[in-house]
């Protein structure tokens, strides 16, 4: 509490989101933190190919593996709030 902006910045880095909230005629800068989850969704994927046996013969066979249909997640993880040019108050992620 009572950091200023480029305190913040030099601590957490550049804000990946800006809020502007108008309170009671006043204007507060919100910066928000986010992380990443990443989410795993295996799903087996099926394939043949035709190749020869040890007679010569051409024979279909079958091979599968598997594959990561996972999507990330973005999620705010930490917001500082300015009132004015420092910190007023900082909501944090609670797991």
């Amino acid at each position: 509490m009572g950091y200023t902006k480029p305190m913040v910045y030099m601590a957490l880095g550049c804000p990946h989101r800006i809020y502007d909230r108008c309170v009671q005629g006043t204007n507060v800068e919100i910066w928000a933190y986010t992380s990443i989850r990443y989410a795993t969704d295996l799903r087996p994927i099926g394939s043949g190919y035709w190749c020869r046996d040890a007679h010569g013969r051409w024979r279909w066979f079958r091979d599968s593996y598997w594959l990561d249909f996972g999507q990330p997640t973005e999620y705010e993880v930490l917001r500082v709030e300015f009132n004015g040019d420092t910190v007023g108050a900082i909501e944090r992620l609670r797991r």
